[in-house]
């Protein structure tokens, strides 16, 4: 049977047409707000990038500007690269649902 991330209820109603449940234990970890922050970073950080790349472009714009402005390009650059393998991670976690059951008859000890 196929069942879609966070459709839990279908999976338990499925599995109890097949037999009775003994013990049904359920646990889940809300990661919007990390998603929703993490979202924000990146946002904020792509347009900060984006702006220190037009600095670069303009007219009279000294070597030492130049120097400051790759600097703080390349330290954005990094924390936007770690931002984005953070919402990898995130989504990673988001889309899967872990399952464990354990079946047996009535009366016979689970190991």
């Amino acid at each position: 049977m196929r069942v879609r991330p966070g459709d839990m209820d279908t999976l338990i109603a499925y599995v109890e047409k097949q037999g009775k449940i003994a013990q049904h234990n359920a646990e889940t970890e809300d990661k919007t707000t990390a998603v929703v922050d993490t979202d924000a970073r990146i946002k904020n950080l792509t347009e900060f990038r984006d702006t220190l790349r037009k600095m670069l472009g303009r007219n009279g714009v000294t070597v030492a500007d130049a120097v400051q402005i790759q600097e703080k390009l390349a330290e954005t650059q990094a924390q936007l690269d770690s931002e984005i393998a953070q919402r990898k991670i995130l989504a990673n976690e988001t889309e899967k649902v872990q399952w464990k059951s354990t079946f047996g008859r009535r009366g016979q000890r689970q190991q």
